[in-house]
């Protein structure tokens, strides 16, 4: 089974944040559910230390290194162990980067072009951002043309445990990602 597969499989990418001891339980609270990917996001000194601490305690895990803006993150999280990288937009060079170490890349797209560019570029699979912001009716409408061509999205900005549901029901999404899911596995469904 490849990364998105995983990802298509669990239907979500718990953010979990980047302090090594609160990243060690979050990853133990959602490998317990089940899920096998999380996304450590790259805006503190301490996410490579909190990437390479996660692989080696649960090596089942798919640590994946979020907000990549720069080549040189990119490849720092590809040295600590990442399996995938995640931009907030598309980055050349981060696509070069992720591209140089074997790693798969979801940029983040928000408009036809952007999708467009991205998927000219080799990506299939696509963050859309800010997700909760631009709606449901906007992912439907822009993801529509795009649908046939194999174009995936996982939303992302805004997801919760309240509203990820509706997300999850779009055809063209293959997970959602966000911080806010813990909810999701510990509720009475009844609520």
């Amino acid at each position: 089974m490849d990364f998105f597969e995983h990802l298509e499989r669990d239907q979500f990418l718990p953010l979990i944040p980047c302090e090594p001891e609160t990243a060690r339980q979050a990853a133990e609270f959602f490998s317990r559910q089940g899920i096998r990917s999380v996304e450590i996001p790259m805006r503190s000194e301490k996410a490579v230390a909190t990437i390479k601490l996660l692989k080696k305690e649960f090596s089942v895990l798919t640590v994946v290194a979020g907000t990549v803006l720069r080549a040189e993150q990119a490849a720092a999280a590809a040295d600590a162990g990442a399996s995938a990288l995640v931009s907030p937009g598309w980055d050349e060079t981060v696509a070069e980067s992720a591209a140089a170490c074997g790693l798969p890349y979801i940029p983040g797209v928000f408009t036809a072009t952007e999708v467009q560019n991205a998927f000219r570029n080799g990506c299939r699979y696509l963050k859309f951002f800010p997700a909760a912001a631009a709606g449901i009716e906007y992912l439907c409408a822009l993801s529509a043309p795009f649908y046939s061509a194999g174009v995936r999205f996982m939303p992302t900005g805004g997801i919760n445990h309240r509203n990820y549901r509706r997300f999850l029901e779009i055809p063209s999404v293959f997970c959602v990602a966000g911080s806010d899911f813990e909810p999701v596995f510990t509720r009475d469904d009844s609520e």
